[in-house]
């Protein structure tokens, strides 16, 4: 082998931060005095907070018992352990500046314990952790609401299905004991007022109920703290474009080699006899009820023939269709390219998942090219549930060696396009990610441009350039800051989303 000489190290002048020590805080310490007002707010806090949670015990005496969970403001970071020294668990991180917290105890007694020592002024300082704490509240009916229900709230009389979110307690058998018990308890009180309950999920990470409600049941039980949120159910959001009709009967249309992998197309279903993809179906099922899995709004038959064939526009100047793997589809979406309300859409990704991939080992990639319209990411919000679920069976298979990728299209941002400040417009909070994008890891795939002109005006590229945004892709950060999407491939650029194709 050539010696060859060792590449130069050259030194690093820079202006960056120092790393801070371990147990560094950049909590300015509070003087005794503030201490001692701090203590007296806590102690108004908590009273206001406990005289509403004594009033909800009696309101709801003999069909279910509230919970001691409330949100504490902060001006800075506190360790899950920390807050388990006051007798408190961590439910969620909302941002930065508040955390919702759950007390099984029902009083404040370890808390105000704490607050004695942390007011007294000794060396060491006792849980100058406290320095952080600035409000403890109750948490808003308002701010329990789902962004969808939000922006279109029920009518009068109307009685809608919608989904109910408790607050996490975790998966050990104590918590999900007393979650068990607030979903049958609540169960009881909406039959009971009129409502309908449809089955509820409970996983590692979540616990949700889907139910029919009227204004008035919401009014009744959005009171209770260990509700997290009510919201109208997802809203599928699809991100292909429509691809147009071409004639195929000059084209050359092969079969996948044997031990070609399998990808499995969780969307609105294929048409299975589509002469483009019948030579590459193994199988298709559907998860709605009473609904084949023949594909009616022809999403899913767009994305399989992607998937299949990549670049649609080479396959057909070459009038020859080599598919790199088998398809294989689960139905999820109506004939109007919508989510079943009757069924959670995470409950049917968890019966795909393993119906398929424990019958057909070859499956080796899930793609999901739908997504929820409302549910847009912003930084410091709690993780989507669907996200979070795509997580949660990630890791399980790999703890049992079972080889999967999951990909996820980061979508399409708007419904009526006006890219007139392009590429502005695709930094702006609506084109952030939708769930289930925000998934750690998956791998979440954005669109390039193909940096080609037409002559048709309403082809016209936004972009122009190769390898430049598309003008309708969405945009991360994810979870955290993460860096998302993972990967970007050629899309579109324009009104032209995928050029011509024989879908």
């Amino acid at each position: 082998m050539t010696e060859l000489p060792h590449l130069p190290l050259i030194k690093l002048t820079s202006d960056l931060p120092r790393l801070k020590k371990r147990g560094y805080s950049d909590l300015s310490p509070r003087t005794p005095t503030e201490r001692e007002a701090f203590s007296k707010k806590a102690h108004e806090d908590c009273g206001k907070i406990f005289a509403d949670f004594k009033q909800l015990q009696e309101e709801y005496r003999g069909s279910i018992d509230p919970e001691l969970i409330f949100r504490i403001d902060l001006k800075g970071s506190v360790k899950p352990s920390e807050i388990e020294r006051l007798g408190l668990k961590l439910l969620t991180i909302i941002d930065k500046n508040a955390i919702i917290v759950f007390s099984s105890k029902k009083h404040f007694e370890d808390f105000f314990a704490k607050l004695d020592e942390y007011t007294t002024d000794s060396k060491p300082r006792k849980h100058p952790f406290l320095d952080a704490f600035i409000d403890l509240k109750e948490i808003l009916q308002e701010s329990k609401k789902g962004p969808h229900l939000n922006k279109t709230p029920l009518g009068k009389g109307e009685r809608a299905i919608l989904d109910i979110e408790f607050w996490f307690l975790g998966d050990d058998r104590v918590s999900v004991r007393q979650m068990d018990k607030w979903s049958s308890e609540l169960k009881n009180i909406i039959i009971e007022n009129g409502g309908e309950w449809f089955g509820q999920l409970r996983t590692k990470s979540f616990y949700v109920m889907r139910v029919r409600l009227d204004q008035l049941l919401i009014n009744k039980i959005i009171k209770l703290p260990q509700i997290a949120s009510i919201e109208r159910p997802s809203r599928a959001k699809l991100s292909v474009g429509h691809i147009k009709e071409q004639p195929i009967d000059d084209l050359d249309v092969f079969e996948p080699s044997p031990d070609a992998p399998g990808v499995l197309v969780i969307d609105s279903g294929i048409v299975p006899g589509h002469p483009l993809l019948s030579k590459a179906v193994g199988e298709a099922k559907s998860f709605i009820y009473g609904k084949t899995p023949v594909d009616q709004c022809g999403h899913g038959t767009s994305v399989a023939g992607l998937t299949l064939y990549g670049d649609i526009n080479k396959c057909i100047n070459n009038k020859n269709f080599y598919p790199d793997c088998w398809i294989f589809s689960a139905r999820v979406l109506d004939e109007d390219g919508k989510y079943n309300d009757q069924k959670l859409i995470e409950s049917q990704f968890i019966k795909s998942l393993y119906l398929f991939t424990n019958q057909y080992p070859k499956i080796k990639v899930i793609n999901i090219s739908i997504g929820n319209a409302d549910e847009i990411f912003r930084l410091g919000k709690r993780q989507f549930r669907w996200a979070y679920l795509i997580d949660e069976k990630l890791y399980e298979l790999s703890r049992i060696n079972k080889d999967l990728i999951i990909v996820v299209s980061v979508g399409n941002a708007d419904e009526e396009p006006n890219y007139d400040n392009y590429p502005e417009n695709i930094f702006c909070d609506e084109s952030k990610l939708i769930n289930p994008a925000t998934s750690a890891l998956a791998i979440t795939v954005g669109s390039l441009s193909p940096g080609l002109d037409s002559n048709n005006p309403k082809n016209h590229p936004i972009a122009g350039h190769l390898g430049f945004p598309s003008p309708f892709t969405r945009t991360g950060p994810g979870l955290g800051g993460m860096i998302k999407p993972d990967l970007v491939e050629i899309g579109g650029d324009g009104a032209d989303v995928l050029g011509d194709a024989p879908f």
